[in-house]
């Protein structure tokens, strides 16, 4: 039965995208990973439980050695659950499903809280973080979790293609419209290819995990909060620098 449903599903995303009603395509894809994601979610929570009763020390205290591979795995469980929300946050967005809060942000706060996140992988990777802010308050208009996603994907591909030793540091740019400045040693991106990297699925090295949407996403999320994701400067050898821009905060009176 759940392979009914699934093989159901499909058939009527697929007959449905022959149409030329992409709506009906739409919402029977969106249906489909729904029911997706949340039976891989349900495996995932058990697995994230039991690996932090592990490594608390619920079931007795285990070997020394296990406790890096323990961090590994815990690790990898958080990036699959990124992935997944990933792939039903893309199809939300084909559908126009996914509501978004404005709120006033502080964007020194947003590369703080960013750094820290990114702490576990960062360090699973033996990767250098920094974090440089302006000496005052950049206020701009957005939503909280979005540009929390958003940057959350930028650290993480610059991880990902950043090499044995990852460099990556968040700055504020208090210009106008106000940016987060996401720079990299990494790998690089050759200038043909700097709009197609937003394209959904586009992957710029197979070898290197991943879904190709969080570029995607994080460029429609922008947009969605009224502002801007692109490459700045991105060299092949040479690293790179995404650019996100938001909506300056209106000034309290």
């Amino acid at each position: 039965a759940f392979f009914e449903v699934y093989g159901s599903l499909v058939a009527l995303a697929l007959r449905s995208s022959r149409r030329t009603n992409t709506q009906v395509a739409s919402e029977a894809m969106l249906s489909f990973l729904n029911l997706v994601v949340h039976d891989l979610r349900a495996p995932l929570t058990v697995l994230s439980g039991y690996v932090d009763l592990l490594r608390d020390g619920t079931f007795g205290d285990g070997p020394q050695a296990w406790d890096k591979p323990l961090e590994m795995i815990a690790a990898k469980v958080s990036e699959t659950h990124r992935l997944v929300d990933d792939i039903l946050l893309a199809a939300r967005l084909e559908s126009g499903a996914v509501p978004v809060s404005i709120e006033t942000l502080d964007l020194n706060d947003v590369i703080n809280r960013a750094a820290t996140r990114s702490e576990a992988r960062a360090g699973l990777a033996c990767a250098n973080i920094e974090s440089i802010q302006t000496q005052r308050m950049v206020a701009v208009s957005a939503d909280r979790f979005q540009v929390d996603r958003i940057i959350d994907n930028l650290i993480n591909n610059a991880i990902s293609y950043g090499g044995p030793s990852p460099w990556i540091r968040l700055s504020v740019d208090d210009a106008q419209p106000p940016a987060i400045r996401v720079e990299d040693h990494g790998v690089g991106i050759s200038s043909e290819l700097h709009s197609r990297i937003f394209d959904r699925f586009f992957r710029i090295d197979d070898r290197v995990p991943g879904t190709g949407f969080g570029l995607h996403v994080g460029r429609v999320l922008a947009q969605a909060c009224g502002g801007s994701l692109r490459v700045e400067r991105s060299v092949p050898g040479e690293g790179s620098v995404f650019r996100l821009e938001l909506p300056a905060a209106a000034a309290q009176h």
